[in-house]
């Protein structure tokens, strides 16, 4: 029966496992150098709870909707370093305001950045600078306007940790110019990140990651809109499958759900993501 004999090989791969370190699992991984990436990451926040500053929920009226979408290619130029591109498309929708609904969508910006990889490791440090558009919308903008410099970074935490498992490290700083009436904005972000192997094959691999982080920032906003202009703080919790497909695992898929809890002066909800990826050229 071939599906049995299917099976029976990806369990029999999946048992076998342990020879070697299962390989990290990167949210930012360097291409080799003349090989191309390009990916595309789709968030949606549904149904936020707004919380105040001493944590208690103030329930939003009716339903508030977040999306973002960010698109990249990349291209490495060494072992350790690569050039990037990326742009990011957003949508909020609100129903309803006095019986009318509010929405904005569209483009809200584009930036260049540098991946580096320090020496041999599998961490990766990510250099970016982005514009934002105007604000379109004076209710519900996707846009706020404020350029940024932006820094996303991966981190592999004890590496000796043993055979079936690493821990990652995820830390990010954003920091928005001031615009017109507005003050600079800081935001930074702390994860922990447990990976765990589950099926290796010769095209086919499926990874298990967990995540627990805290975000802070100079205010309250997401998706361009400011909920408040004070502190904002949040903790989050997750969970994420990292599929590979192909002998060089050339397609990648990554399903992630989340929640943002134990809010001040903060949105907190669930939130899913998607995001696809693909390498071109090399061997």
């Amino acid at each position: 029966m071939p599906a049995l004999a299917a099976v029976s090989a990806i369990v029999a791969s999946t048992l076998a496992f342990g020879g070697s370190p299962p390989e990290f699992v990167l949210r930012l991984p360097l291409p080799a150098p003349g090989q191309a990436a390009a990916a595309a990451s789709f968030d949606a926040g549904l149904d936020p709870v707004y919380a105040d500053a001493n944590g208690s929920r103030n329930e939003i009226a009716r339903s508030l909707d977040l999306y973002r979408l960010d698109a990249s290619v990349t291209y490495g130029l060494s072992r350790s370093f690569a050039l990037g591109a990326l742009g990011t498309w957003a949508e909020n929708r609100y129903c309803c305001a006095n019986g009318r609904a509010l929405s904005d969508s569209g483009f809200t910006g584009a930036g260049l950045f540098l991946d580096w990889r320090p020496g041999a490791s599998t961490s990766l440090l990510r250099l970016g600078y982005q514009s934002r558009k105007q604000p379109g919308s004076d209710a519900l903008p996707v846009s706020d306007g404020q350029d940024r410099v932006f820094v996303r970074s991966d981190w592999s935490l004890l590496p000796g940790l043993g055979r079936k498992a690493r821990i990652g490290l995820r830390v990010d700083f954003d920091y928005g110019r001031p615009f017109e009436i507005q003050k600079a904005w800081f935001r930074a972000l702390g994860e922990i990140a447990p990976q765990f192997p589950v099926v290796r094959s010769d095209s086919f691999r499926l990874d298990a990651l967990a995540t627990a982080g805290f975000l802070a920032a100079s205010d309250a906003r997401q998706n361009g809109t400011i909920f408040h202009n004070r502190r904002s703080t949040s903790a989050r919790a997750g969970a994420a499958l990292h599929l590979g497909l192909g002998r060089d695992r050339r397609s990648q898929i990554l399903v992630e759900g989340g929640r943002d809890f134990a809010s001040r002066n903060a949105l907190s909800g669930w939130r899913v993501g998607l995001t696809f990826r693909r390498l071109f050229g090399g061997r």
